[in-house]
């Protein structure tokens, strides 16, 4: 970095980096800490002066390399178009937003890439395949008749000796590796399916059995275990630490988890006391509310209540400071912060404009023409999407992109927005950015 060219960059990485958002929250705080120790380096110090420190370049390196790092995980800024149309057998299956799962007639089943490539070997059922730390491995049968978790080479590393039903579920946490199992239990007039989590890897490691078993949204290794159909009351399982916690509350009833700001909590409803967000930490109740609605974004979702109309984060904590204003969707501006699409009063057939806010009101943008059943905003570099099904649209209502089949992904990142979806009648993958 001693050419004099350079050191105007020095600049430019600090003021890019200070704005850059990591999915990962500790990952966010590590860069965040980073700056930090640079912003106290830099001090009242000229780039001539900075660019003779190799602690400074050092930690500037890494700030540069968390970054590097955040991009090269993502797959979702390279446009694709696959044509699944020559696998026949089973569909292809669209997994974690990066993965297909295609038969061929003659070989077996594997999995490709966004970029047709082929990141598996064939199987004679290839049943999931789990993605950690950059390493790909494959939870199946292969030809000789061996069950369990493959690496990319096809060597078994977790056998499956396990006996029961399988529910296509596996994961991987530490060096243990997880299957959703399940059997019959038998009831006085008829038997039932029940679900557990069994450890391919530590037998020890033990799981009660449920009526069924969910993901939470957003939080990797994290199940809720339902223990009947009634969700009178749920155990949240976190197969990162292996301890099982009970949730039961009488009468209350579980309804659904909330994410976001890289964590979760439980939303449990009553007849006569509403919703009420509960900490699975502390079992603390962090917010209750006669009334409720949700909303959804992406992995996150968050809380509207009325009268009068507030809306809240998973932490009980109001996110909006507007007043008694009817919201539609909440979203991200490209910085992360909140942005929220409103109705300009009074909002009718023959007035449909949309304004788009802030957490104070500010005003940011007019939306035309729109009706009230929008599910998304998002802020790209050129200004403002919206989503309303399938349809993307511009602030004037101009139709920017219209998806066949389903949305498999949305990803906003850096000022740019980017669709995944897949259509199983025509058996066509694509991935496509959103230009204004």
């Amino acid at each position: 970095m001693s050419d004099k060219k350079s050191q105007p960059n020095v600049a430019e990485m600090l003021a890019m980096a200070k704005d850059f958002k990591f999915d990962d929250p500790d990952k966010q705080r590590q860069c965040q800490l980073m700056l930090k120790r640079l912003n106290i380096q830099i001090g009242d110090r000229s780039f001539e002066d900075l660019d003779d420190d190799i602690d400074f370049l050092n930690d500037l390196l890494t700030v540069i390399d968390l970054i590097n790092e955040r991009y090269e995980k993502s797959d979702f800024f390279e446009p694709f178009d696959l044509g699944l149309s020559v696998f026949d057998g089973i569909p292809a299956v669209f997994y974690h937003g990066k993965y297909y799962r295609v038969k061929d007639r003659d070989d077996g089943e594997f999995f490709i890439n966004l970029k047709d490539q082929i990141v598996s070997p064939y199987f004679k059922n290839a049943e999931t395949i789990i993605e950690d730390n950059n390493e790909l491995f494959v939870y199946g049968q292969n030809h000789n008749g061996e069950r369990g978790v493959f690496d990319q080479e096809g060597m078994m590393v977790a056998p499956n000796d396990i006996s029961g039903f399988y529910a296509f579920y596996c994961t991987k946490s530490g060096n243990d590796f997880y299957v959703k199992t399940s059997s019959f239990g038998l009831g006085m007039e008829n038997s039932t399916r029940l679900y557990t989590i069994e450890c391919l890897t530590d037998k020890e490691k033990k799981f009660d059995r449920y009526a069924s078993i969910s993901e939470v949204r957003g939080v990797k290794n994290i199940l809720i275990g339902h223990k009947d159909d009634d969700d009178i009351g749920v155990d949240v399982i976190d197969l990162n630490t292996g301890k099982t916690v009970p949730f039961d509350f009488g009468p209350e009833k579980f309804r659904f988890t909330m994410y976001n700001n890289g964590k979760f909590c439980l939303a449990f409803s009553h007849q006569k006391t509403g919703i009420q967000l509960i900490d699975p930490q502390t079992k603390e109740v962090l917010l209750t509310a006669k009334h409720y609605f949700s909303f959804e974004s992406g992995a996150e979702t968050f809380l509207g209540t009325a009268p009068p109309l507030k809306y809240f984060d998973n932490r009980g904590e109001e996110i909006s400071h507007f007043g008694d204003k009817n919201v539609h969707a909440i979203g991200r501006d490209s910085k992360g912060r909140l942005i929220f699409v409103a109705s300009v009063e009074p909002f009718s057939e023959d007035n449909t404009d949309l304004e788009v806010i802030d957490a104070k009101g500010n005003v940011l943008a007019i939306a035309y023409g729109f009706d009230n059943a929008l599910t998304g905003i998002y802020q790209t570099k050129e200004g403002y999407v919206f989503k309303d099904g399938n349809s993307f649209y511009d602030s004037e209502h101009n139709l920017l992109l219209q998806v066949s089949g389903e949305i498999k992904k949305n990803e906003q990142s850096n000022g740019q927005l980017f669709v995944a979806s897949y259509d199983s009648s025509t058996k066509k993958a694509e991935g496509r950015f959103i230009e204004l």
